[in-house]
């Protein structure tokens, strides 16, 4: 996403729900391995696009859809963790962050 950058109003309404989401834990019902993308979405593919049933009985809408993070393969059943990475950086040097998950360790 070089070319492209975020207003601030509507980064911060698509991010008022991260507090909620950091650490939950969930499922994966379904994940996709995206190849062929957009051109403004080059710096990211491939990439993991993740459904995840999360865990936390209080969250209405429990299932979400999340970037995997780089490094990870996500098959269904996988226990997987929220957590805060880095989406992408434009060519003025701002960095986009959001949700994606990891592979939850067992303790």
């Amino acid at each position: 996403m070089t070319n492209s950058s975020i207003a601030p109003a509507k980064y911060w309404r698509e991010s008022k729900d991260w507090p909620h989401l950091l650490g939950q834990t969930g499922i994966v019902i379904a994940s996709s391995l995206v190849h062929s993308v957009l051109p403004e979405l080059d710096d990211l593919a491939p990439y993991y696009l993740v459904l995840v049933k999360l865990s936390n009985p209080d969250d209405t809408s429990s299932t979400h859809l999340f970037l995997g993070a780089s490094g990870y393969k996500f098959k269904t059943g996988m226990r997987v963790q929220c957590v805060l990475r880095r989406l992408s950086s434009s060519q003025n040097g701002l960095i986009h962050y959001g949700i994606k998950v990891i592979p939850k360790q067992l303790p």
